[in-house]
């Protein structure tokens, strides 16, 4: 296969986003290969959405005419890009993006959407007011570390990001999915939060991609979104979610959304 034509679709698609390609290694993406994409094409087939990663992203976007699938693809760039221009200084922020490139022909643990769900986050809570610190920073004193610093009205909060998916929950009921939602806040904090100041929180964030037929089910509940509190009163879970939203008749974004509060608490 000549890999000119899929070289040179993503390229096309990199010079629009400055910021973004200045911390992309030089060779990418021609150091792709045939037998990368031809493999990672395999795999995908049944799970298009999560086993999307940046080149295959790039390349449909300059090659699929669907107008609304574009503009979804432009709003991930779109926050890609603010990253890299707006966050890219602050302490291993650069280690963030990394993952995308480094790391996305890893079909058994793709790293996109965390890599997604980490930006939209941080961009979600900038816009409200939060003073972001820094990513993958230490815990206090213990030698665990959250994706993302941040400071709000004085506090340090340290979250830690997990994207999460609806494929095996979308049968249960709104009970059993709460249920879910506490296991995998209790495992996040067991796994990560053994030591946190006390004047400090500590929030592992769950960001959901929901099906279609499961958004109003599930993002507009209280039972389904409320926060969920743990025995310690700086330790706490929180849900967000991924939506499709059209603020005008032309342009598809996927925002990030809280229900319950603008910020976390």
């Amino acid at each position: 296969m000549d890999m000119e034509p899929y070289w040179t679709s993503i390229e096309s698609i990199l010079e629009q986003y400055l910021n973004l390609r200045k911390h992309i290694p030089s060779d990418w993406p021609r150091s792709i290969t045939y037998e990368q994409v031809r493999q990672y094409d395999t795999h995908r087939t049944d799970k298009f959405w999560e086993h999307l990663n940046l080149s295959s992203l790039m390349y449909t976007l300059k090659n699929f005419n669907d107008k609304q699938t574009c503009a979804l693809y432009k709003s991930i760039l779109n926050s890609l890009e603010w990253f890299s221009s707006e966050m890219i200084t602050l302490p291993r922020a650069k280690r963030v993006l990394a993952p995308l490139w480094e790391n996305q022909w890893n079909v058994a643990d793709n790293p996109f959407w965390s890599v997604v769900s980490e930006v939209k986050l941080t961009r979600l809570l900038n816009n409200n007011g939060w003073t972001i610190l820094g990513f993958d920073q230490k815990i206090g004193t213990s030698k665990k570390t959250a994706d993302i610093r941040a400071r709000r009205t004085g506090i340090i909060h340290h979250i830690d990001v997990e994207a999460a998916s609806m494929t095996k929950i979308v049968n249960g009921d709104d009970v059993a999915f709460r249920s879910f939602i506490c296991k995998r806040v209790n495992d996040k904090i067991c796994k990560k939060f053994e030591v946190v100041p006390k004047d400090e929180y500590a929030v592992a964030a769950l960001i959901f991609r929901p099906q279609a037929a499961n958004l109003n089910r599930f993002t507009y509940k209280t039972s389904t979104t409320e926060m969920v509190k743990t025995e310690r009163k700086n330790v706490l879970g929180k849900v967000y979610w991924f939506v499709t939203s059209m603020p005008d008749d032309k342009n598809l974004e996927l925002t990030l959304i809280d229900n319950m509060t603008s910020t976390i608490l």
